[in-house]
């Protein structure tokens, strides 16, 4: 009669894990389960940007602003560049009070530093605005022709007596500016003045460095249409309050120029 030997194998008894290895095991489990990761990624997506922030060198930050600043600015002002036409100067006008407006609401947004996109629009409006109003012919003006002019000139009212010292008058003019191109500190005073005009939304396309023979005895405001007297007024004011107090004359050259064409010419003294 044969017989069947079974064979029972005793397993070892298992040993229990480690109180860490407990610990680790469940904080895995939380860590994977679907209640933490929404809780607990929600918050770092929050603190992501911050964490981002504080990591990224200080320049590397400067510059991804600025980045951010120019495609800001170009959004803002792409609807009004295609109006910036020399033939229609009603919309020259309305699309460069557009601009002006979103430059001043820029810098009170932030710094009063100038922002590359808009330094390049008024560049624009600067060329368009020559063609609008061009400048008024230097070759004409010979000895003789200066001193007729410095004849005629009259003293501007003093800044106490202008009603308007504001630049508002100056938003629809151009203003031109003339020194001797030999004279260094006439061009420091013309650059000091022609940034703050630029400051306030006037339109001054550059210095116009010339020869001493063409320049006045005395600094002046010329205008050429009676209806551009109260705007000189205003620009003398504020040439005379840039320089301190310096006393500025009007003139009114019997030369071609569009209404709305200022010149600042720097005297000799």
């Amino acid at each position: 009669m044969a017989r069947e030997v079974t064979v029972i194998l005793k397993q070892p008894e298992a040993e229990l894990p480690s109180p860490g290895k407990r610990a680790f095991d469940l904080v895995n489990s939380l860590v994977k389960s679907p209640l933490f990761v929404f809780i607990f990624g929600a918050s770092f997506a929050t603190m992501y940007p911050a964490i981002k922030s504080a990591l990224t060198p200080a320049g590397e930050l400067e510059r991804q602003k600025a980045q951010e600043d120019a495609r800001a600015d170009a959004t803002l002002i792409a609807p009004f560049l295609a109006n910036l036409s020399a033939t229609e100067p009603g919309k020259f006008q309305a699309s460069r009070a557009a601009l002006q407006a979103l430059e001043r609401a820029s810098r009170s947004a932030g710094s009063d530093k100038e922002r590359p996109m808009f330094v390049a629009v008024n560049q624009a409006v600067e060329a368009v605005a020559k063609q609008i109003w061009p400048p008024t012919e230097k070759a004409v003006l010979t000895q003789a022709v200066v001193e007729n002019i410095d004849k005629n000139a009259t003293a501007a009212p003093r800044v106490s007596d202008v009603p308007d010292v504001s630049f508002s008058q100056l938003q629809n003019a151009l203003v031109y500016i003339q020194v001797d191109r030999n004279n260094r500190a006439q061009q420091e005073l013309a650059e000091r003045i022609m940034k703050v005009l630029r400051m306030n939304s006037v339109v001054a396309p550059g210095i116009e460095k010339l020869p001493a023979s063409t320049m006045p005895s005395k600094t002046q405001v010329r205008y050429f249409h009676d209806s551009d007297r109260p705007r000189a007024e205003s620009l003398a004011a504020i040439v005379s309050r840039e320089t301190a107090g310096k006393q500025v004359y009007l003139a009114q050259p019997k030369l071609s120029a569009k209404e709305g064409t200022l010149e600042i010419w720097f005297g000799k003294d």
